[in-house]
C-alpha cells in the first residue's frame, strides 16, 4: 500500500542526522541527540522496508537484513544501516550508564568533546548512512505516492479496488481520496 508506506517513511525521515555542510557535526550544547539524529531514523526506515518487503522481522538489525535480501536496500547500505544502529546503541547505553554513576539524569545527549577521535569520526559515518538512506527512502516511497495518487484519479476502477481493499463503500473511497489524497 504505497500511501500507508509513503507516510510511514515520512516519519522515518522527519528526524533529520546533525551533519551538516563538509561532513560537519551540528551541534547543540556542545553535542549531538543519538536517538533523533539516527537511531530513530533507522528504526523508522527499517520498519518501512521491512513491511515494503513482507518481512515478519520486528528487531531492527532483523528488518534491515532482510530489507537487504529482498532487495529494497543495497548491502552495501544495509551494512553501513547496521553497523551505525549498533554504533549509537552502544554509545548511548555507554553514555546513560555514565550519567547514572554521576548521579544525573540519563538520556540521549552525547557531548561530543567527550568522544575519542575514532568515535567522532565512526559518529560522522553513522550520520552519513542514515541520511544517505534517508534520500534513498523518499525518492522511493514519494515517487510511490505520487504513481498511485495519479493512478487514483486517472482510473475510475482505482477507487472501487481502493473501497475493495480498505473495506469500506465506494463513495467513502471518493471521500477520502478527495479530502486526504488531493490532486495536486
Amino acid at each position: 500500500n504505497a500511501p500507508f508506506l509513503s507516510q510511514l517513511a515520512r516519519g522515518a525521515v522527519a528526524f533529520r542526522p546533525p551533519i551538516g555542510a563538509f561532513r560537519r557535526l551540528e551541534l547543540e550544547n556542545g553535542g549531538v541527540d543519538l536517538k533523533k539524529g539516527g537511531i530513530a531514523p533507522i528504526q523508522g526506515l527499517a520498519r518501512v522496508w521491512a513491511l515494503d518487503a513482507g518481512a515478519r522481522a520486528t528487531p531492527t538489525v532483523d528488518r534491515l537484513r532482510a530489507a537487504t535480501a529482498a532487495g529494497l536496500l543495497d548491502p552495501e547500505s544495509g551494512e553501513a544501516l547496521e553497523e551505525a544502529y549498533v554504533f549509537l546503541l552502544g554509545l548511548r547505553l555507554r553514555e546513560q550508564i555514565r550519567a547514572l554513576s554521576e548521579e544525573r539524569a540519563p538520556g540521549n545527549h552525547v557531548a561530543v568533546d567527550a568522544l575519542s577521535p575514532s568515535e567522532r569520526r565512526h559518529l560522522k559515518e553513522a550520520f552519513l548512512a542514515v541520511r544517505n538512506a534517508q534520500k534513498d527512502a523518499i525518492a522511493r516511497y514519494m515517487k510511490a505516492y505520487r504513481e498511485t495518487v495519479d493512478w487514483m484519479y486517472s482510473d475510475p476502477a482505482a477507487l472501487k479496488t481502493y473501497a475493495e481493499f480498505v473495506g469500506i463503500p465506494e463513495a467513502l473511497a471518493k471521500r477520502t481520496r478527495d479530502e486526504f489524497f488531493p490532486k495536486a
